[in-house]
């Protein structure tokens, strides 16, 4: 029996009897399936492993989602509560008061007493 060579392209013959042949193919085939069922194998083994990171994420969300809700009620306990607004009332001038004419006053009329004289003299001593 002759077989044509991959590597140089001329045709040889083969030595080898059918039946090893035979063996060779479901050898292959042997190792085709075990590469099948590990590969599906692997495949379970990663949606497992999917599904066990999911729980974990959710878990570890939930966690940080009540840590974070404890720390907002903490603050709104610590924090001073927010004065009411106070209404800023205006105060309107008050009017300026009507000042009424005041009567000329007269000086009260001299008595008959005759002016005082200045000394004379130097001021400093006096």
């Amino acid at each position: 029996m002759t077989h044509i060579c991959l590597e140089c392209g001329l045709e040889h013959a083969v030595d080898e009897p059918v039946a090893e042949l035979a063996e060779e193919a479901v050898a292959a085939d042997a190792a085709v399936t075990i590469a099948e069922i590990e590969a599906s194998r692997d495949v379970e083994l990663a949606k497992i492993n999917v599904k066990s990171e999911e729980m974990w994420r959710d878990q570890e969300l939930a966690k940080l989602q009540g840590r974070l809700t404890g720390i907002e009620e903490t603050l709104a306990k610590l924090a001073p509560p927010e004065p009411e607004p106070v209404p800023i009332v205006v105060p309107e001038p008050e009017p300026e008061p009507v000042v009424e004419p005041v009567a000329a006053i007269e000086p009260p009329p001299l008595a008959d007493e005759p002016p005082k004289q200045k000394k004379r003299g130097n001021p400093f001593w006096s």
